[in-house]
């Protein structure tokens, strides 16, 4: 009785590793599956997808735990879809290209989530979508930040082309300088070369008392053919000239 009971048990998770995988080639499949099987464990997804699915050193959704939630963003051009896997300690975004063959996975990526809310929307340029994702960035005793990574979705990559610090505070303690910083990124040019403006408004305090602010804004820019933006200069107003390091640094 017992080897009969085992086989079954066998033959019933093969048969749920036979439907995932054949859920998993196509984005709105996948989707509707984990929203019915809350409970599948992230791995099992990594491992029907196969390569492209590192996920750095983040431990990926536990739905198994905590459950998630599961939703697909869909792009008309050029045609692909992302299903988002909302869940903890982190998220995980899986995006689909859509072809006269059918659907193509194309890729992860992943993003801690800890104190901050959740945001993902879509952005479109002229004919470039950009992807915006708000996550949790350095955290500490004494200091805590909100990140948010922008996608270019017209590049066969999937990986962020421009990260910023939305908010974020440094607790001095005792006499040291308190900082608390706030940030507003626009796509300044949307044809080449690619232009980002970053807004950066600083408040100083210490003991709880204000004590000054400043205001900067840097430029960011990226050639034909390059992924990645880079800044490229910085001008200030209430404030130390600062170098594009220094702002970095301070950002």
């Amino acid at each position: 009785m017992l080897r009969v009971v085992l086989v079954l048990i066998w033959g019933a998770t093969l048969s749920a590793q036979d439907d995932l995988g054949q859920a998993a080639k196509n984005p709105y499949d996948l989707a509707r599956y984990l929203n019915l099987h809350e409970k599948t464990p992230f791995n099992r997804v990594r491992q029907v997808l196969g390569p492209g699915t590192e996920f750095g050193n983040l431990q990926g959704p536990n739905c198994e735990s905590f459950g998630c939630s599961v939703d697909v963003v869909s792009i008309p051009k050029p045609p692909q879809a992302i299903v988002v896997i909302e869940g903890r300690p982190s998220n995980a975004f899986l995006r689909f290209f859509e072809d006269r063959n059918g659907w193509r996975y194309a890729g992860m990526y992943g993003n801690y989530k800890r104190d901050h809310g959740f945001a993902c929307q879509i952005n479109r340029y002229g004919d470039r979508p950009f992807l915006f994702v708000s996550e949790q960035g350095i955290h500490g005793s004494n200091f805590d930040a909100e990140n948010e990574e922008w996608f270019d979705l017209s590049l066969p990559t999937f990986e962020p082309v421009f990260s910023f610090t939305l908010q974020g505070h440094e607790i001095g303690m005792l006499v040291r300088v308190s900082r608390t910083v706030r940030a507003t990124a626009t796509l300044a040019s949307v044809e080449p070369p690619d232009a980002i403006a970053l807004d950066l408004d600083i408040h100083y305090q210490v003991s709880a008392k204000d004590i000054g602010s400043a205001r900067y804004r840097a430029t960011y820019g990226r050639a034909a053919g390059e992924r990645k933006f880079s800044i490229r200069s910085v001008e200030g107003e209430g404030g130390p000239a600062l170098s594009g390091q220094e702002f970095e640094k301070l950002a």
